[in-house]
């Protein structure tokens, strides 16, 4: 930047900057929330898959053993990162289209307010 040749000048150029550095502070927060809001959905459907596969198991145990996974039939937490894969992709879709539900209900009252 090159030296300001009156004060208005000066005031221009270091408005300038603030609202660069502004701009780059809240480019900056939307990034870390826009991550946040990743891991705590990642969260999320972790803890759903750990749900799915604990109901799994307790509908698993009153069925034949030929009607289901003998592989699968351990904790979560022992099953292969494959495995998991299974409980976290239902996981996902569950919350997916709860979430699709409640925004199509949301949208709804708003029509009708």
């Amino acid at each position: 930047m090159r030296e300001p040749e009156s004060y208005e000048e000066y005031k221009y150029q270091q408005q300038q900057i603030e609202d660069e550095n502004a701009q780059r502070e809240w480019e900056e927060s939307q990034a870390a929330a826009a991550q946040a809001e990743i891991e705590q959905g990642d969260a999320e459907i972790e803890e759903m898959a750990k749900q799915l596969h604990l109901w799994y198991l307790e509908v698993t145990k009153k069925l034949s053993p030929d009607s289901f996974n003998h592989k699968a039939q351990k904790e979560y937490e022992e099953l292969t990162e494959e495995q998991k894969i299974i409980d976290r992709y239902i996981a996902e879709k569950i919350i997916s289209k709860i979430e699709e539900e409640v925004n199509q209900l949301k949208d709804e009252k708003q029509k009708n307010n």
